[in-house]
């Protein structure tokens, strides 16, 4: 293996440097060319003090320049803190300081940097012969790399300390079976599952992709334009795309991966239907990558699964003592993978709380059938007490999406005056449906309708397609009366 993930790079570049490796808006961006890009923005960057260790938060959209200056952060050694450009700008900076950044990097000329310092890059250039900088440093495997956050679903982000071995292992793992006929269109870069895709893409030769927007009719010309042969995408905004009917659906695509969340086995049949028949579903960790995958062979015989576990994982369902459970039992999914992260970066007390023993408690919860084929039946977090009785949101929610006038559904706890918990709902109806009928299929399978629901043209989710119920139950408390003080 190369000592570094800019060492794989390099290699695959030097294999095939006329190769396209980029594709954006039409324009190829050779092997070649990028290298040189990447020597160009690594010379520009330590100029402006960039240095090994320096931490680097970046702040890009989907581009080539954003691909450039990755690559160029990773060898000149920085620690690379990925900031999407879909967060408020106070949350970026309040996280950028919570990490510890000491540079922002970003292609957007009005972002705001309160104390921390800016570098605003507006595009490189490369005559595609420009040499290496000598800046006396070369990363090895165990130089630190990136920190991955999380999706924050759950309360507040937190990040994972990758080195560049480590980054380069879930980069090759992530593209396993991938070769340099794979045209790669990924999620916005900041995300891991993204970064990981790109790179290994490009440590295999392959091609990326970038649309010319982000949103879906964009994302649907680029796939048919560029031939692209792998999505990425989240059940919500594949289901987005499905939406739009693309006709003929996407017959070139190989692989629709999908990433953070499970379809329904409904949701599913629609993908199949309108896009593609080559549907991937992946049970993967920001914490720990890939862990279980159902391939369309899989999902065929058993929809509702999210497949085998990979080679490199040891996994087991364990209940709130710590037993394992038979196959077939419902309880938490706890991890070992290899490599294995010691705990959260700056986070010592949840990382005591979530990585015990040598496993990582992942607080989804799932069973193991009696074939060895994993299912994922929600979060800890999601486990609703309702009048002492726990409830899974998913099978109520598929319930209520059985309706054809329900297009998305989501269930929550909220707080009665009384401080029980209460169940609430929100619902994405079709324009048109009748109020009274969702009204009166809300009571015979809810038991309610009332200001508990919430009719809503969208769901509230972050970047992975995941619901944020916080948000659903901030909504139901927003339009409860405020009662007057006597």
């Amino acid at each position: 293996m190369s000592p570094s993930i800019v060492e794989a790079f390099r290699d695959s570049a030097l294999r095939h440097p006329a190769a396209p490796a980029l594709v954006h808006d039409g324009q190829l961006i050779s092997y070649r060319q990028l290298l040189a890009l990447l020597h160009s923005a690594a010379a520009s960057l330590h100029h402006h003090g960039v240095h090994p260790a320096t931490v680097t938060g970046v702040v890009m959209e989907q581009t080539p320049l954003h691909c450039a200056v990755l690559l160029a952060l990773l060898r000149l050694g920085a620690l690379v803190v990925p900031l999407g450009p879909a967060l408020p700008p106070a949350e970026r900076l309040r996280l950028a300081r919570k990490y510890g950044v000491q540079l922002l990097v970003t292609d957007n000329q009005a972002e705001p940097a309160g104390d921390i310092p800016l570098l605003r890059l507006a595009g490189l250039s490369a005559r595609a012969d420009e040499a290496e900088p000598d800046t006396g440093f070369r990363p090895t495997a165990a130089t630190p790399a990136r920190l991955a956050l999380t999706s924050g679903t759950t309360g507040e982000p937190k990040a994972i300390l990758h080195t560049h071995g480590e980054l380069l292992e879930r980069a090759l793992r992530t593209t396993a079976g991938w070769d340099s006929s794979t045209h790669l269109l990924p999620p916005r870069l900041h995300l891991t599952v993204a970064t990981a895709a790109l790179l290994g893409t490009l440590c295999r030769g392959g091609t990326v992709v970038f649309p010319r927007g982000n949103e879906f009719p964009d994302l649907i010309a680029a796939v048919r334009q560029q031939a692209v042969t792998h999505l990425i995408q989240s059940p919500a905004s594949a289901l987005a795309l499905a939406a739009l009917r693309p006709q003929g659906g996407l017959p070139g695509l190989k692989q629709l991966r999908l990433v953070g969340g499970m379809p329904t086995a409904a949701q599913l049949d629609i993908l199949q239907r309108r896009l593609t028949l080559q549907i991937q579903v992946t049970y993967a960790l920001t914490e720990l990558g890939v862990v279980a995958i159902a391939t369309p062979e899989t999902l065929a015989q058993a929809p509702a699964s999210t497949g085998r576990v990979q080679s490199w994982v040891r996994l087991q369902i364990v209940d709130e003592t710590g037993q394992v459970l038979p196959p077939g039992s419902t309880g938490e999914i706890r991890v070992i993978t290899t490599p294995m992260p010691h705990g959260y970066y700056r986070d010592a007390e949840l990382s005591r709380r979530r990585f015990r023993d040598g496993w990582f408690h992942t607080g989804d919860l799932g069973s193991i059938a009696a074939d060895g084929l994993l299912r994922i039946e929600g979060r800890n977090d999601d486990l609703l007490n309702i009048g002492g009785h726990k409830v899974l949101p998913g099978p109520i929610e598929e319930i209520l999406l059985r309706h054809p006038g329900v297009k998305q559904a989501a269930l929550f706890s909220i707080a009665a005056a009384d401080g029980s918990a209460r169940l609430g709902a929100a619902l994405v109806p079709d324009p048109k449906s009748e109020v009274e009928e969702l009204a009166a299929w809300c009571r015979q399978h809810l038991g309610f309708y009332d200001e508990r629901v919430l009719l809503l043209p969208a769901l509230p989710r972050n970047e992975l397609g995941k619901v944020l119920r916080g948000e659903l139950r901030r909504m139901v408390m927003a339009r409860r009366p405020v009662k007057q003080a006597r």
